[in-house]
């Protein structure tokens, strides 16, 4: 897949950087994260906002339980290929940690 002409190697270097500290600071093998410029990628990002997003208006009632968990599901599935109650509670917690870490929400880390 081709990048877009605003990406350079050096960019996309620097977010498989970012996104291999985040793994490594929440416990993830490296091996389990996509490459920058996939679409696996883009959606690992987009779903780490969204489960945040979920966590977030949970505090403020405007978002459900459900949805939240939905969001952490798919999460899990593109991570690990694994749906949420195939991984130990440590492995999910893992990934509500990376998840915090990609949103910029490292508060978070080590709450779930």
């Amino acid at each position: 897949m081709r990048l877009p002409e605003s990406q350079s190697s050096s960019e996309t270097q620097n977010q498989r950087n970012e996104l291999l500290e985040f793994a490594r600071l929440a416990g993830i093998d490296e091996s389990y994260m996509p490459r920058p410029g996939t679409e696996i990628y883009r959606r690992v990002m987009e779903l780490c906002m969204e489960y945040i997003a979920a966590i977030d208006a949970m505090d403020t009632g405007s978002y459900s339980n459900s949805k939240r968990r939905i969001a952490h599901n798919e999460l899990c599935k593109a991570i690990f290929g694994k749906q949420r109650a195939e991984l130990s509670p440590v492995d999910q917690d893992r990934v509500s940690d990376f998840a915090a870490g990609v949103a910029g929400r490292n508060e978070l880390m080590g709450s779930f």
